[in-house]
């Protein structure tokens, strides 16, 4: 997008077009490089668990039970690339409380704008915040039937009035239909690609077995709440219980591993509210320190397999915290070294290909224009990051099962002919097994467009062809490899 391209116009967009968004404009403002989307990350974690404190604070009534909550969302250490799972979720919660509270024109406006935000970091979140939105809305307390029904219009209105923009714009570059289609089938891809699962409990790995604990206790969560609630506050517990069931249904599937923390915000509040019913209930002494005596233990089982999945005492000690506060500075300095110079870091490149790249990417500077693109056909995004160079074709990953139709094909190809591409890179075999066979038309643009000059061997036994274009004619040869050069 700092390149001029934006989401759909110029490149393939299966509904996330906020989420690059909000990096581009952090990267604008912040400076260019890791370091921003590292600190844009940090931020939204720090918020997200900020305002999981405030509202389970708020819905639970009791600060120990809250801190327990938003303790395990932190211990949990989700993947970076989850931030909005929290930090929209987190919002959208608090904002339906608030508006519980107090119903008012202004809190029904702020609701409908996290809506939208969500939709647009990507599209499943909107409806899912936005259904729980909307049966909190139609159920708010202390309104008559009539008025509950007449915020409910109001809230659908704002909703549809703030996304047409979008719409439009949608409809502007590629149509609605279209765009329709590309969403159904990456969502179709990835259903495909990560189906529901039954977890099997395995003491055999720690790590799975503490998934399948928590993936357990994702679900056990909403319901426990909801059979706790005492009618007072099931106006506010039930919508949250309704999204914290709608979030485990949605985000926990296969690779379970990767996933387990994405449904921590709902499930955060609703043990703080779980907590603290369970710590006030009881009629007898004997059952006040039955239901808190089982409550610890739960937590404890809960906290330990939160504590093992997110390898808690592993991200301590990486913290340099046991150095003290020079130990942590000495920490964070190393870490932002390591994110504005990333290349000079080899031992800690993202993937084998980056890692076979590392001589090449001198040639790459030297030969190549800063807007210059790489055409990389396979599953490859950090390439352009380390290489600081574009994608080419508008689709970042060309890959078996996503996009493979005739009408995507042309259009990387067709995007191929209006873009400078001097270079592109193909590992093999994967390659050959992949692309080859399912993408016949952008095989063919490969074939038409490049050359191979170089085949470089990579530490797993595969291998990476290097490729010049065949289109652009080089206006000298580099010095110290002898392969053409475009600049």
């Amino acid at each position: 997008m700092l390149r001029g391209a934006w989401p759909t116009r110029d490149f393939v967009d299966p509904g996330l077009p906020m989420m690059y968004g909000t990096s581009a404009a952090a990267l604008a403002i912040f400076g260019r490089g890791l370091l921003t989307e590292a600190l844009l990350v940090a931020a939204a974690f720090a918020a997200a668990a900020a305002l999981t404190l405030r509202l389970a604070w708020r819905v639970s009534g009791s600060l120990a039970a809250a801190l327990a909550g938003v303790a395990l969302q932190v211990v949990l250490y989700p993947r970076s690339y989850s931030y909005p799972k929290l930090l929209l979720y987190a919002t959208g919660m608090l904002l339906m409380v608030r508006y519980r509270e107090r119903p008012t024109a202004g809190r029904l406006l702020a609701l409908a704008l996290l809506v939208i935000a969500a939709f647009l970091f990507r599209h499943d979140h909107g409806v899912l915040i936005g259904g729980a939105a909307l049966m909190g809305v139609a159920a708010a307390p202390r309104q008559s039937a009539a008025a509950r029904a007449r915020a409910a219009a109001a809230f659908v209105a704002l909703v549809l009035a703030l996304l047409t923009p979008y719409l439009v714009y949608v409809s502007l570059n590629g149509g609605l239909s279209g765009y329709v289609a590309t969403a159904v089938m990456f969502s179709r891809a990835e259903a495909e690609r990560n189906p529901p699962v039954l977890v099997r409990v395995s003491v055999e790995d720690p790590i799975a077995a503490a998934a399948a604990v928590l993936y357990y206790a994702c679900y056990a969560m909403p319901l426990i709440a909801l059979a706790m609630t005492r009618r007072l506050d099931a106006p506010t517990v039930v919508p949250l219980a309704v999204l914290g069931l709608a979030v485990d249904a949605a985000f926990l599937r296969d690779a379970l591993r990767a996933r387990v923390a994405d449904a921590a915000a709902p499930a955060s509040v609703l043990l703080a509210v779980v907590l603290a019913q369970a710590w006030s209930a009881g009629r007898s002494t004997g059952g006040r320190v039955a239901l808190r005596s089982a409550s610890i233990a739960a937590c404890g089982v809960l906290f330990a397999a939160a504590a093992v999945h997110g390898e808690a005492r592993e991200r301590v000690l990486r913290t340099g915290v046991t150095g003290g506060l020079r130990g942590l500075a000495d920490r964070a300095g190393d870490r932002a070294s390591a994110l504005l110079a990333p290349r000079d870091r080899s031992s800690e490149l993202p993937s084998r290909l980056v890692a076979g790249l590392v001589p090449y990417f001198p040639y790459i500077d030297a030969c190549t224009r800063d807007r210059d693109l790489l055409f990389v056909p396979g599953f490859a995004p950090d390439v352009f990051v380390y290489a600081e160079r574009g994608f080419a074709g508008g689709n970042l990953w060309i890959m078996p099962g996503y996009f493979e139709d005739e009408r995507h094909q042309r259009e990387v190809v067709r995007r191929l002919e209006r873009e400078r591409v001097p270079l592109a890179i193909v590992r093999q075999p994967a390659y050959r097994r992949d692309i080859l066979p399912r993408f016949p038309l952008i095989h063919a643009a490969v074939r038409d467009r490049f050359s191979a000059i170089a085949e470089v061997p990579l530490t797993d036994g595969d291998s990476m062809q290097l490729m010049a274009s065949r289109r652009l004619r080089p206006v000298r040869r580099d010095a110290s490899t002898g392969w053409p050069c475009f600049k």
